[in-house]
């Protein structure tokens, strides 16, 4: 059981790249400015759930993506009340973030209406983020090196939710919507693996 608020939810899932599933809340009142924070937890290959990531929890109210580095020591994150693009250091025996630092931040990189959603690495340590928008969709490749984005891939769907690589030999994109799910070849990148959720209750 994770620990919520009165008035919050369950953000989606994401699992690090040892097993270890990671889970957040945000408050779904429709309120202009958030007052609450997400309160964030881990099941460290168990079913009983720690709380953790408490800086990123100062500078998260709504979270929509999470994603890790090739050298597993850095955490991609995505907000879509903020609407910044964040990335961490990350210590997995803690499985805990510091030195959050923000890469980009959507509205003034797209336009005003937009927000990032789900988010998926590459064998280049690049971030692809699923972005909605009002009138259409795109999925954007961030360089973490220089915090900008290097590529964009419009979609006509505005009701982008979450990638990621898949196939064989991860060299395609799954994309979802609210609606649709998308395949996109012909990447000429292939994406990191993302395991399962790991239980070993024997760690405990």
């Amino acid at each position: 059981r994770i620990e919520m608020r009165e008035f919050m939810v369950p953000s989606p899932a994401w699992i690090d790249p040892f097993g270890q599933l990671f889970i957040g809340t945000h408050d779904i009142r429709p309120f202009e400015k958030v007052i609450t924070n997400t309160i964030f937890s881990f099941l460290p290959n168990a079913f009983e759930a720690e709380l953790t990531f408490k800086e990123l929890s100062l500078i998260s109210c709504d979270p929509t993506g999470m994603a890790w580095g090739t050298d597993n020591s850095t955490l991609f994150f995505s907000d879509g009340h903020t609407k910044n693009i964040t990335k961490c250091e990350y210590d997995s025996r803690k499985a805990d973030v510091s030195n959050c630092t923000t890469m980009i931040n959507v509205v003034d990189e797209i336009s005003e209406t937009a927000i990032p959603r789900g988010m998926a690495t590459d064998e280049n340590n690049h971030v692809w983020v699923a972005v909605s928008d009002e009138e259409f969709g795109s999925i954007i490749e961030i360089d973490p090196l220089s915090n900008t984005i290097i590529s964009t891939i419009d979609i006509e769907d505005p009701n982008l939710v979450d990638i990621v690589f898949a196939g064989e030999d991860l060299d395609f994109l799954y994309v979802l919507s609210k609606h649709n799910l998308y395949k996109m070849t012909g990447m000429g990148v292939k994406g990191m693996n993302v395991p399962d959720f790991i239980w070993r209750p024997e760690l405990k």
